[in-house]
């Protein structure tokens, strides 16, 4: 045998101890361990000492203790908690004691401890050649009292195991030890050595079950029936600022929500709870362990708040196949001045109602940018931000994008099918911009969606229920578009239940240096440059221009600044040369394009200075080149080529 053989040997010999205080049952286990070949370790030890001597074998690795007797098996247990296989008595180790007491009389006493072995011992009395006076015991104390009272009745001789010999010692009386037999013991072994099988098959499943739990990205914890950490691992520890050695501790003494593991233990549940803690927001699910309907214990999943939003946000834009989360918040809205702190205010009050919100404001004013705000300040914020410009889509596309289709509606459509974006949006928010470009024939589809909360898909005759929040947009006088007759009065009433105006830039001067300021650092880290600010004369030359576009001609103009500047600070001679290049700038104060003309005008003035280039007319009127199409072909108006 090698040294890697005979280390395997000891290890294996080492997970099953047999302990005896009786000498026959000793050498009959060696015995059945050379003959077998079998993997035990044996020892002889006395009663007094065989709870230590178990303890010394359970710190060098025994799994299991084999022994025989209720007062072997008690003080082993006193000492370990490992599973412990008691030998049977069988009819012969009974026989062969007597045999050997007649010796010493013929009035023989037999003292047991348990009472499973009383009635055993009962009944195999009437199989005996000779009576016998049969006593059950509970303790030490009570044997000393029977035994000294079988002495004042004149017993011979006590028959009994390990703990009855050594009170029967005490008074001086013989005493013959109930024999061994190698069938029962040899059962004994082979029980335990099935038990270890079974033992080290759980051990495995419970440490490939630590090793999942101790990998997993978010917190796993487990709390036992009496309140005590069972597990915990590292994700858990860390979000929660726990040691290794809050295992085996209360959780009254480590936990923040002592009051849902109370609950859970009752058999209460509770899925993606959410509390605050540590400055930060943690998300809790707790499961009660049932066994037959009660609760045995606790398993937790805990996670950190911007995990989970970063998981959702991952399976909403996989599920959509782009990112329908909303990017901003109140804090990215730029701006001191009153009307623009008043448009805030009211906005934050929107957000937290549920009601339909229409925002006005000329082109640039931010109208996106406040709708995002409002969906993220929301109960509606961890759901989807869906987005859709009414202008960008010909009338055909724009309804499949809004109510989605099913498969073969149409050629060229997806084979599959595909979902409309309110279907998209379910449970969170869908922003409908420039709704006053809607062709009439949606509007009636869109006024359904509103009343009844239920979306039909092209081609389709089912009706699909969505629980959304709408927010439209427009740049246009919609009560004046519904007198036109270009929208409908019943939407328009629908759509206008809470208003938030936007101001123009021209409406809050005070902003336009702060803005410019926050669109210098923005486009220094994108571009790489270093510009520090602008001169007084630059900032007075800025805050005196028009912004027909608003926020995003200055973001424009800005953006321009910083990649052609050759100077740290911006002078008015950069302001200047930026603010040439602007089509106003350049537009003959004849021929000035002003909201006070009528729309017919101002798009024929828009081409001929353009030259009926559509693009440069749309960016001069502050439409889309959808839009401005449109408007031409509603007042038919052509252009060259």
């Amino acid at each position: 045998m090698n040294l890697q053989e005979r280390r395997t040997l000891q290890a294996e010999s080492a997970k099953i101890s047999l302990l005896w205080s009786n000498l026959y049952a000793y050498e009959i286990a060696n015995m059945l361990i050379k003959r077998h070949h079998l993997h035990c370790h044996c020892e002889l030890t006395t009663l007094q000492n065989i709870g230590e001597a178990a303890a010394i074998r359970a710190a060098n690795g025994a799994k299991i203790i084999v022994s025989r007797g209720e007062g072997a098996r008690r003080k082993i247990r006193e000492k370990v908690s490992i599973p412990v296989v008691s030998v049977r008595y069988s009819f012969s180790d009974f026989a062969t004691a007597i045999d050997a007491a007649r010796q010493y009389g013929e009035r023989i006493a037999m003292v047991v401890f348990t009472q499973d072995l009383f009635e055993v011992v009962k009944r195999e009395n009437y199989f005996w050649h000779m009576q016998t006076t049969l006593v059950h015991v509970r303790d030490m104390d009570a044997a000393r009292v029977e035994i000294k009272k079988l002495i004042q009745e004149g017993i011979d001789v006590i028959i009994g195991g390990g703990s009855t010999q050594e009170v029967a010692k005490e008074f001086d009386i013989p005493v013959v030890l109930i024999g061994a037999n190698e069938y029962t013991i040899f059962d004994a072994i082979e029980e335990a050595l099935q038990s270890l099988q079974v033992l080290e098959e759980q051990e495995l499943q419970y440490q490939t079950i630590l090793r999942v739990v101790e990998s997993a990205s978010h917190g796993m914890m487990t709390i036992d029936r009496n309140g005590i950490i069972s597990n915990i691992n590292y994700a858990a520890r860390k979000l929660l600022g726990l040691p290794k050695e809050a295992v085996g501790q209360s959780y009254q003494n480590c936990v923040p929500f002592p009051e849902i593991v109370v609950k859970t233990l009752a058999g209460s549940r509770y899925n993606n709870y959410l509390f605050e803690y540590r400055d930060s927001y943690l998300v809790l699910n707790s499961l009660p362990i049932l066994l037959e309907g009660k609760p045995q214990g606790i398993v937790m999943n805990i996670q950190g708040g911007e995990d989970v939003q970063t998981l959702e946000n991952k399976l909403r834009k996989r599920a959509s196949g782009t990112g329908r989360v909303a990017k901003y918040g109140f804090q990215d809205i730029i701006g001191t001045s009153e009307r623009m702190n008043q448009a805030k205010r009211w906005a934050m009050t929107y957000a937290g109602v549920d009601s339909t919100v229409l925002i006005c404001g000329d082109s640039g004013t931010g109208k996106e940018l406040f709708a995002q705000s409002i969906h993220n300040s929301s109960p509606r914020r961890r759901a989807p931000f869906v987005a859709v410009n009414c202008a960008a889509f010909p009338e055909s596309l724009l309804e499949s994008e809004l109510f989605g289709y099913v498969k073969g509606s149409f050629t060229g459509a997806n084979p599959e099918g595909k979902a409309g974006i309110f279907e998209q949006a379910h449970k969170g928010t869908i922003f409908l911009d420039e709704i006053g470009e809607m062709p009439l024939s949606l509007q009636s589809r869109l006024l359904r969606v509103i009343q009844e909360r239920e979306v039909t898909r092209i081609g389709s005759q089912s009706v699909i229920p969505v629980d959304i929040r709408i927010i439209t947009a427009t740049n246009r006088d919609l009560f004046a578009e519904v007198k036109a007759g270009n929208f409908r009065k019943d939407l328009y009433y629908r759509l206008n239940v809470l208003t938030l105006k936007l101001p123009s830039l021209q409406e809050r001067k005070e902003d336009i240096i702060l803005l410019a300021n926050h669109f210098i650092k923005e486009y220094n880290d994108k571009y790489g440059r270093s510009i520090t600010g602008l001169s007084p004369a630059a900032a007075d030359m800025l805050t005196a221009h028009q912004y027909y576009g608003n926020i995003r001609e200055l973001s424009n103009i800005m953006e321009r600044l910083v990649i052609l500047s050759q100077n740290s600070e911006l002078s008015d001679a950069d302001i200047q040369s930026a603010l040439s290049e602007q089509p106003e700038a350049r537009t003959p104060p004849a021929v000035e394009l002003r909201p006070s003309f009528a729309e017919r005008d101002r798009i024929v003035q828009a081409l001929e200075y353009s030259g009926h280039c559509q693009a440069k007319a749309a960016e001069l009127l502050g439409m889309s080149r959808t839009t401005l199409w449109r408007k031409m072909k509603k007042y038919n108006l052509s252009s060259p080529g």
